[in-house]
């Protein structure tokens, strides 16, 4: 083939390229409705969007939080001009590791002094405040049950008596816990009643605990309200330091001795650890609206709502009838005739948007709010039910967080459609509830519904206010009518 030849060649395919691009690019709009004519008018289906408002939004105190058993304890106060002072108290139960001697604790021992290690887990506050703790011993007939479920209301003085104070210690900063635990006098008799006891009772847990019941550990009244800590259990223990005398010579100091004792917290050594949380509202804003509400009864609507974690206040939204009637009537429309005809509705997606209270948009200010707000919120039917646990939080249809959790098993990255994240960029949590919406619609389902922490968050340090009737929330709904 010669040049010219060739040069016509490739000319030609371009041509045929060209042709073809233009064709695919004339070909790029795509009619949808191809063929729904064909579709008898019987079996046609309709896709709508709209948009809600109307829930009522009232105030809700719910009785408590699980918190025995978690591995953890909370020691701290905060405070904020908005939510009242939180005060975060354990009680605790110890166990010996093991003793200096196989006959105990040397001859004629010294008492001189028990430290405390504990590692922490997470805190929130001001940690740069130093804080003052109290450990009083607890009464000898508490009888803490492992068994038993304790929740974060729990009556610590059913348990201890305040004449009991054992040791204090100082905490601020954001490292381990290892301090020296100032004694009281009878912090001191403690320590010797340690040694002197009859070695029998290190040998039986039971027996253990019959003479040491264990700790309540609280913040001084006096204390200032900067922080709350988080304290792993795994690894906290106490330590015993004293010496003994030489069998000999006993005007002689033989040793430095130590004791230690853990705070076990699991099924094999029964021992109990309890979180308690108590709430002070008064000169807060919770405080005006507890005296308004009386204590949260959920009987007064209120503009603002609020969530708490630790058993604290918490939203009620309530769907009134005339939301539900008007959720209803979206199933009649009108057909290609004018005449008007009741379809079946399939909610689609329902989008609940609750948007903070404190949130401006550019407006650098929110994002402390944003910080304190909890990163996901929950939606339950009831707070507190017996159930095989003996407290579980019943979820709404589209908020199942123990299928979830056991998702999450074998996919970390599982997450239910139900959103109910914190969308920083817009101040404003998303929820989906659709098959809330189709239920209350059909009405086999409550009305109301509860916003509370995440099902993984109850004792997080989350606290939020969020928009309620001042600023209506909005109910987004994409749903398709179908032909009966």
């Amino acid at each position: 083939m010669n040049f010219n030849g060739w040069i016509k060649s490739i000319s030609k395919s371009l041509a045929a390229v060209v042709l073809c691009i233009a064709g695919a690019v004339s070909c790029t709009e795509v009619s949808y409705d191809l063929g729904y004519d064909f579709v008898p008018e019987s079996q046609r289906m309709v896709l709508k969007f709209d948009t809600m408002t109307g829930i009522n939004t009232y105030l809700y105190r719910y009785d408590s939080v699980l918190s025995s058993n978690t591995g953890y304890v909370f020691l701290g106060k905060v405070s904020d001009p908005t939510f009242g002072q939180r005060t975060n108290s354990c009680m605790v139960q110890y166990l010996p590791v093991a003793i200096p001697y196989k006959g105990g604790f040397g001859i004629n021992p010294i008492i001189d002094s028990m430290f405390l290690r504990v590692d922490i887990a997470s805190y929130n506050g001001d940690t740069t405040v130093s804080q003052k703790f109290n450990v009083y011993a607890l009464n000898s007939d508490a009888n803490l049950n492992y068994d038993s479920l304790y929740y974060t209301n729990t009556d610590a003085e059913l348990y201890y008596s305040p004449e009991n104070l054992l040791f204090t210690f100082d905490y601020k900063g954001k490292s381990d816990i290892a301090t020296k635990m100032e004694p009281t006098e009878l912090g001191r008799k403690f320590m010797e009643k340690l040694v002197t006891v009859d070695t029998a009772v290190y040998n039986n847990d039971t027996l253990f605990r019959q003479n040491f019941a264990g700790f309540y550990i609280t913040p001084e009244q006096s204390s200032p309200a900067s922080a709350t800590y988080q304290f792993s259990l795994e690894d906290a223990y106490m330590q015993l330091w004293l010496r003994d005398h030489d069998s000999i010579d006993q005007a002689k100091i033989k040793d430095t001795l130590t004791s230690w004792y853990y705070f076990y917290d699991g099924s094999e050594y029964e021992s109990v650890s309890i979180n308690l949380a108590e709430y002070d509202y008064s000169g807060s804003t919770l405080g005006e609206l507890q005296a308004q509400t009386n204590n949260f009864t959920d009987t007064v609507e209120v503009s603002t709502l609020y969530v708490q974690t630790w058993g604290g206040v918490l939203s009620r939204l309530v769907f009134p009838q005339e939301m539900i009637d008007r959720l209803n009537k979206l199933k009649f429309s009108t057909d290609k005739n004018g005449n008007s005809v009741e379809y079946s509705v399939m909610i689609n997606q329902a989008m609940l948007y609750v948007e903070m209270s404190d949130w401006t948009q550019g407006d650098m200010s929110s994002v402390k709010y944003m910080n304190a707000a909890p990163e996901r919120i929950g939606s339950y039917l009831n707070m507190r039910t017996s159930g095989t646990d003996g407290y579980t939080p019943t979820p709404i249809p589209d908020y199942l967080y123990d299928f979830e959790k056991n998702a999450q098993i074998s996919d970390e990255n599982y997450m239910l459609a139900y959103n109910g994240y914190l969308n920083r960029s817009n101040g404003y949590y998303e929820l989906n509830i659709s098959s809330y919406v189709q239920q209350i619609m059909k009405g086999t389902i409550k009305k109301d519904f509860i916003l509370g922490p995440s099902g993984y968050d109850f004792m997080g340090y989350g606290q939020v206010a969020l928009k309620g009737q001042a600023s209506p929330m909005k109910l987004s709904i994409t749903y398709t009518l179908i032909n009966k």
